[in-house]
This record gives structure tokens, sequence and C-alpha cells, in this order.
């Protein structure tokens, strides 16, 4: 594995009102990491801005500047924002398909609070190079800095039995895994053609763009033929957890809102394997 080459790989952050100082320190520490690899000549990075108000995205441009200075990255680190906020999430990383996608073989999703080490973006990239029928590699991430008590103790959990469940859910999904929207891989080209979504048209919650998008992207890129690997042994992945019991309750509540849209799929999604349709039926149940 070590020998393979590596292929042109965009690293994509999209942010919508983030704490951008924060957001850019783990782009900032993901850049250096990949720096002493030594294959920083592959990556490029993409910040990728849907804030709507001036007084946020003035101060991202500005923390892109002194980023670019420090880093001397001008050429590799690069920020867009864009004028109309379509389609949430999706529509930020859609547009930067349109502009740059062929420019790249691979790209791969951050959140804003997402870091990630040289070495397991290099391992990667190198991996889906080997194996040409795997059209998402989602790694497993680790969370790390909490500070509130509920958050250590989510840490806590996560460091305790995370690698255990994760190896187990590897092992029965196989390549028909699911894809959590950050931390991974995504094969540029197949994406491009096979994993478009469009907006759901009916009534009330079944109006408007998919909200929980990464499970239907999963599940149309293997349609499309290609496998869905989640690798538990690719560490140098981490996240933060929400640092309260509202935040928690909160993101479950737009995860809840969009499994059960995956209702409409689950009956009517021509192609998708069943695994992907058992996925969405948890989903929904949960």
């Amino acid at each position: 594995l070590a020998s393979t080459p590596l292929a042109p790989t965009a690293v994509v952050m999209p942010i919508y009102h983030e704490d951008v100082e924060r957001s850019l320190r783990g782009l900032r520490a993901t850049y250096r990491s990949l720096q002493q690899s030594g294959q920083l000549a592959y990556f490029e990075f993409f910040i990728l801005s849907d804030s709507r108000d001036p007084e946020r995205w003035l101060a991202e441009q500005a923390a892109w500047q002194r980023l670019c200075r420090e880093l001397n990255a001008y050429s590799r680190v690069h920020y867009r924002r864009r004028r109309v906020n379509l389609k949430a999430k999706t529509g930020n990383i859609g547009d930067f398909l349109r502009r740059w996608g062929r420019r790249f073989r691979y790209f791969v999703v951050l959140d804003a609070d997402s870091l990630m080490s040289g070495e397991t973006l290099v391992r990667m990239v190198q991996l889906m190079e080997r194996e040409p029928r795997c059209g998402i590699l989602q790694t497993a991430p680790t969370l790390v800095n909490a500070r509130s008590p509920f958050a250590r103790l989510q840490q806590f959990s996560n460091h305790l039995y995370g690698p255990l469940f994760t190896a187990g859910l590897a092992s029965l999904q196989l390549g028909e895994a699911a894809y959590w929207g950050h931390n991974a891989i995504i094969r540029t080209e197949p994406f491009m053609r096979h994993c478009g979504l469009r907006a759901m048209r009916g009534v009330g919650l079944f109006r408007g763009p998919v909200l929980s998008h990464d499970f239907v992207e999963a599940a149309y890129m293997a349609r499309a033929g290609y496998d869905v690997w989640l690798e538990p042994c690719l560490d140098g992945s981490y996240e933060e957890s929400p640092p309260s019991l509202d935040d928690e309750l909160a993101r479950d509540r737009r995860w809840a809102k969009g499994n059960l849209q995956h209702l409409r799929l689950l009956f009517t999604g021509r192609g998708l394997r069943f695994a992907h349709r058992l996925a969405f039926l948890n989903g929904i149940l949960s």
C-alpha cells in the first residue's frame, strides 16, 4: 500500500455561521500534518461558505487570508461563499463539484469540527486507488476536545466501546455501508454522475431538499455498482460531539426529519440494495 501512487484530491469543508477561528484551527492542523507527510502536492483545500450574515463572511475571509499567509498556501487553500443558499450542505457540495470537481479524482468532506491526520488522508487515497470499485470510504471518527460533563461522557463512551462497535458494524455491512456525511473520501466522477439529489415534490415533510442526504448518497452510489465501505482501522480521524443535551436533541430532531423523509425512498426507490433499504428502515424506526 505504501508504494501506491496518489491522485489529485480535494479536501472540502462546508461551513455555515460557524466559529471560523475554531474551524480553521482544525484545517490548519490537517494541512500541516499533510505537509509533514511529504504528499501535500496532491491535495487542495476548499472552504465552502454558506453564511448569510455579512459580518460572518467578512470574518471568514479575513481568517482565510491569515491562514494563507501563515501557511504560504494561497495556491492550495481556497475560499468561496455562495451568493444563493440552495439545498443547504448538498447544494454547497454540488456547487463545488460543478465548478472544480473534474480537476480531482477524489474529494474528502470535513465538517467544521473535523480533524484528520495527513497520514490518514494519504492512506485513504491509496486505498481508493487500490480498489477502483470503491465509491465511498468512510472513517470512524473519534470524539475529541470535549469540555462539558455531557460531552466528556459521550467522548468517554466513544473511546471505550466505539472501536468494537464500528468493527462489528463494518463486518456486518461490508461493501454496503452507510456514509455519515463527513470524514470520508468519495470518488468524484461516479458521485457527480449518480448521486445528485433533486428537491422532493410533495407536501409537508416530503417537500424541499433531502435532509439526511448522506445515507441516500451512499444508497445511490451502491445502486450505480460501487461499494461503500466503513474502515474502522483508519485512525487519525476526529470530530467533536454536541456540548449539551439540548444540542444533542436539536441534532437528533434534524436527523429524525431526514429519516422520516426516507419513507418515500424505502418504497419507491428503484434499484436500491436491500442493505440500504434496511438502513433507511432503521432510521425511520428510530
